[in-house]
């Protein structure tokens, strides 16, 4: 317990831009350990692999990136987990992690952060993206099993319990959204379908869906909200109110639910932003002669 594994370059030649790989990046196999500011890069196998361990924090590590932010062969996984209530950017029970907390990890061949087994590991406010065999965003960013998208409702037995994710029910934005725009004001609405509990509900913004997995991205880090689902229910809606950094129908938002018991779910199902809806109409008034 209470060991540290901060500020280190692991696969990264001296010179900053080359690999010099090992197979795996870390193999943690450890509990209690501080795995903080490091750069993970060019291993050929598992960048960060929580081999059994358990209570492990890891963050503002850049897995997948050299000092040039470019991306250097990074076979299998940028961090995979196999243990129990490890943190991977915020906790469960923390508030709007952000940009201080972060992960950033990328340009993996199969996916960003994989949850292989265990149960209470919270992956919150994490940067995560262009993970896949062609870099492409094929790659779940957050994958329960290692196994592809997994539904809601397949059961509980697996990685987290198999949470459920958030699903995005429509995008109300506040005045007509020109596009390309930036910070466009808007509200979500959406639901989760999980047991009775409190839930934190992180909003993620990509600049694409994913046409293979269906799922969205983690590309920018928008918010959070704490929901509850009362007992003898299984359902709750809500509203989040967002900013959203540019306007363009090929951007997307998805939502992630994490319980303390169960940890984090996989990335939710991407709503295109093409599918918004504005109001303008109703405050530009009528015989002006405007169409939306």
């Amino acid at each position: 317990d209470h060991c540290q594994i901060v500020n280190n370059w692991i696969g990264l030649a001296p010179d900053g831009v080359s690999a010099l790989p090992n197979e795996f990046g870390i193999d943690l196999s450890g509990s209690g350990c501080a795995v903080v500011g490091n750069r993970i890069v060019g291993n050929s196998l598992v960048q960060l692999w929580i081999n059994a361990g358990n209570n492990n924090v890891v963050q503002q590590n850049t897995i997948g990136y050299n000092t040039w932010a470019n991306g250097l062969p990074n076979n299998a996984t940028g961090i995979k987990i196999s243990g129990n209530n490890n943190t991977i950017g915020g906790s469960a029970t923390g508030s709007a992690p952000g940009l201080l907390l972060a992960n950033y990890v990328g340009n993996m061949s199969v996916g960003g952060i994989v949850v292989d087994a265990g149960t209470g590991n919270s992956i919150r406010g994490n940067f995560v993206t262009a993970n896949g065999p062609n870099h492409d965003g094929a790659g779940m960013d957050i994958d329960l099993g290692g196994d592809g998208p997994t539904a809601n409702g397949v059961g509980n037995v697996g990685p987290d319990n198999l949470q459920h994710f958030a699903v995005i029910d429509s995008v109300l934005y506040f005045d007509y959204p020109p596009i390309g725009n930036f910070n466009m004001p808007g509200t979500i609405t959406a639901h989760l379908d999980a047991a009775p509990g409190i839930y934190k509900v992180d909003v993620y913004y990509s600049e694409y869906c994913s046409a293979t997995t269906g799922r969205g991205h983690a590309d920018n880090y928008l918010r959070d909200i704490a929901v509850t689902i009362p007992g003898g229910s299984t359902t709750v809606s809500f509203k989040v109110p967002v900013t959203l950094p540019t306007d363009a129908p090929w951007n997307g938002l998805s939502l992630t639910a994490t319980s303390v018991a169960n940890g984090t779910s996989e990335m939710g199902t991407c709503f295109a932003l093409a599918k918004g809806v504005d109001d303008a109409i109703f405050k530009s008034g009528f015989g002006t002669g405007a169409e939306y």
